[in-house]
């Protein structure tokens, strides 16, 4: 039920912005969808499928809570849709603050499932993740920005080690294609890099966007690493890894 009623309503969301329609956002069997979806999302007791949820330690609760960042990412969307065109001035607000609640849920598990302008509106109160902090220099890239990534990431223990691991591919990845840097350098960058992400798509997995995301990760690494050496084999190897399923 849960992936028919998630495709059902990611399918209202792209035909509303085909074709700004209010209907297929406004009618009742969407907003019964995003109701089941958002209750189903989210579990307080208990274990949750690991397939489509992910487990995270919310602001102010000691017990970690099983969220399904996918399903919730698709109602908050919705949600604030409905709310923009919603004509009653009581159910209009009222979307639109849910909306708002659903992505504070959201971004201690994946804030990139949330529009990058609202994550000041949505981040906890409190200090920042500090993984998030280096993610944050990983985007902005440079060769700077990627050498201090990297030194915090030697500099700290906190947060999970997957992530951590998969951070410090990404910034050697990305530091491995600063052309400003010396040939011997950026291959000992992106050799370390397809070594690391190798190892992070080997580890288990349940959750099928992020076994997406890491796939996706070293096959970018596998195709800058071509561009460096100029070797066939390692084209081959980003194809391969870009067709996984």
């Amino acid at each position: 039920m849960r992936d028919a009623l998630l495709a059902d309503l990611s399918r209202r969301i792209r035909d509303y912005n085909a074709r700004h329609d209010p209907r297929v956002v406004l009618d009742d069997d969407s907003f019964a969808a995003a109701t089941t979806l958002m209750k189903e999302g989210v579990r307080r007791d208990g274990h949750g499928d690991e397939r489509v949820m992910r487990r995270v330690v919310l602001p102010g609760r000691a017990e970690p809570v099983w969220i399904d960042p996918d399903a919730l990412a698709v109602v908050a969307t919705y949600l604030m849709l409905r709310g923009t065109v919603h004509s009653d001035p009581v159910l209009a607000p009222a979307c639109r603050d849910t909306a708002w609640g659903v992505f504070e849920l959201l971004y201690p598990v994946h804030r990139h499932w949330i529009p990058r302008p609202l994550w000041p509106a949505v981040k906890p109160d409190g200090p920042s993740d500090p993984l998030d902090d280096i993610e944050d220099l990983i985007l902005e890239g440079g060769s700077d920005a990627l050498a201090q990534a990297l030194a915090r990431l030697d500099a700290t223990t906190v947060g999970d080690s997957g992530r951590r691991d998969y951070l410090r591919g990404l910034a050697l990845r990305d530091r491995a294609a600063v052309p400003s840097r010396a040939a011997a350098d950026r291959f000992a960058d992106i050799d370390a890099a397809t070594g690391i992400l190798t190892a992070c798509c080997a580890a288990p997995e349940p959750h099928p966007t992020w076994r997406a995301l890491r796939r996706m990760a070293l096959a970018d690494a596998w195709e800058k690493r071509f561009l460096i050496t100029g070797q066939s084999a390692d084209l081959a190897a980003a194809e391969s890894c870009a067709a996984q399923k």
